[in-house]
């Protein structure tokens, strides 16, 4: 089908053009362009909320060959901008599969430039930092980037919606752990058991937990409710009140795109205050560090794949995890009386993980929750529950 294809371009604000062929919507988009070394989950990444206004270019060089699988995806609504890849498969074979990937793709508003050398690419956006780019269906040759930006508005950054966890519903929802169990996802019955499981949590005492949703995967929804707590998602300009109200044992909060200093911190510093629990995951790991007075950086080219190596700092156990993240917390601004590093990147020694003293707050840079990709560190999710445990033995103790 490539040769029946019509061209497409794919424009970098550092001024290279790639020739390839047109695929998915016919949308002519604008954004900034990250890249994934995943080898796989490609309908994971390309349903992640927090790749919102982004063009992904995917490192692997053939994706759609398992076609699509709702039950894998994300989130209900892509919110990237668009996608590169350097050749797209139009028959998938996999027993799961719904049909094509590019069917879900032109459903979504997403368009894709494919047949071009994505190796080549990948070596200049790692040369630069923090490029945008656009894909156009015009030679753009004659235009400069000035005019390109002028000519095509940056992608929409589509407002979160609720994860095939809360059965398509809009807005806030909850859902209860009885209710998941009647019928989880099939890829649940070839997990390993949690440490908690849904007898320990049921005996503990624990029932709830509130997911603070600035972007998240449904998958992390999942993991909570697989161990037998509610779930009650709440948008992140949520209140104080509104958070209260529901009497969570703990709080998630997710990841989600864009940079962490743009974002308001009030409702994060009143739940500090109060005591809650927290689990601070990517986005969430960073904002929280910002409501504890640590200091965010940008990353030269961040971290986007499946196989990213984090050491332990006390024990020197390496997980392989899945990350998707642009930002990191600066190392000279944790102080040892604010918080523990706990674990680094192997590779560029950056903080990946923080337990903060005096206050129960867990957070970690990468997606424990795997989604796609390893699971080595799922066991943090267990250690949250730890914390909750804890505290919540605490205040019934004190009342």
């Amino acid at each position: 089908m490539s040769s029946e294809r019509k061209p497409r371009y794919l424009v970098l604000s550092s001024g290279q053009v790639f020739r390839g062929r047109a695929a998915g919507s016919r949308a002519q988009v604008r954004g900034e362009i990250v890249f994934t070394t995943a080898m796989g989950g490609y309908l994971e990444a390309l349903s992640d909320p927090g790749l919102a206004g982004q063009i992904l270019v995917f490192s692997f060089p053939e994706i759609g060959s398992y076609g699509l699988i709702p039950e894998d995806l994300e989130s209900e609504q892509a919110r990237l901008a668009g996608c590169v890849v350097r050749s797209l498969c139009d028959t998938p074979s996999n027993m799961r599969s719904a049909g094509p990937l590019e069917d879900w793709l032109i459903a979504q508003g997403i368009p894709v430039i494919t047949d071009i050398d994505t190796r080549a690419l990948i070596r200049v956006l790692r040369r630069n930092n923090a490029l945008e780019a656009a894909l156009c269906d015009f030679d753009p040759t004659n235009h400069s980037w000035e005019e390109l930006t002028n000519m095509i508005q940056p992608a929409p950054v589509k407002p979160p919606q609720a994860p095939a966890a809360a059965r398509h519903t809009a807005g806030p929802w909850r859902q209860t752990a009885a209710d998941f169990a009647q019928n989880p996802p099939s890829w649940i019955a070839t997990l390993p058991a949690p440490l908690w499981t849904p007898e320990r949590t049921a005996a503990e005492r624990l029932t709830h937990v509130v997911l603070l949703d600035y972007g998240s995967k449904h998958s992390l929804a999942i993991e909570f409710l697989r161990r037998g707590v509610d779930v009650s998602s709440l948008p992140a300009a949520a209140t104080f009140a509104q958070i209260q109200e529901t009497k969570p044992d703990g709080i998630i909060v997710s990841g989600g795109p864009g940079d962490p200093a743009d974002y308001d911190l009030t409702i994060l510093k009143q739940l500090i205050a109060a005591g809650y629990p927290l689990f601070g995951v990517d986005l969430g790991h960073l904002l929280i560090a910002r409501a504890m007075g640590l200091e965010t950086g940008r990353m030269r080219f961040g971290h986007r794949g499946q196989n990213h190596p984090v050491r332990d700092t006390a024990s020197g156990l390496v997980y392989i995890t899945s990350q998707g993240h642009q930002h990191v917390v600066r190392a000279d601004s944790i102080s040892s009386d604010i918080a523990r590093l706990e674990q680094i990147h192997s590779g560029d020694g950056s903080c990946e993980a923080l337990r903060y003293r005096h206050v129960p707050i867990l957070t970690l840079a990468y997606h424990p929750e795997g989604g796609a990709g390893p699971r080595d560190a799922n066991g943090q999710i267990d250690r949250f529950f730890n914390l909750m445990l804890a505290h919540t033995r605490e205040a019934r103790h004190a009342s």
